[in-house]
């Protein structure tokens, strides 16, 4: 996710992941991918107040399914039109509360008391 790639693939790179983030069928399919192969860090980043967390699976749902890194999936975002931007958005922050949704409350509840957090 946060590997340097060759100059020559970075405009492919970029294109995949602009077609992930703006194609709702593939983000949607990606995102599932994250969550069911990349559980320990979804519970890390999805969970954790300090984190972007619809950027944090923007950047993983693009890395999963073409192996964006990061760096790209940045350029990628900004070069959706705002209405792609609303509707990954939309779609990212739908997906984290449903996944937030199917936790064990005390598992939630022993990350947020280990961060200081109240329930």
């Amino acid at each position: 996710m946060y590997d340097k790639v060759d100059k020559s693939k970075e405009n492919d790179l970029i294109h995949l992941g602009k077609k992930v983030l703006s194609n709702a069928d593939l983000f949607k399919y990606a995102i599932e991918g994250v969550f069911q192969n990349w559980k320990i860090s979804c519970l890390h980043n999805l969970t954790n107040p300090n984190i972007n967390k619809k950027a944090w699976l923007g950047h993983a749902a693009c890395s999963y399914q073409y192996s964006v890194p990061e760096y790209l999936t940045r350029i990628s975002w900004g070069e959706l039109s705002e209405i792609e931007k609303q509707e990954a958005n939309l779609i990212a922050e739908n997906k984290i509360n449903i996944w937030l949704n199917k936790q064990p409350s005390s598992q939630l509840k022993i990350i947020f008391h280990e961060k200081g957090i109240n329930t």
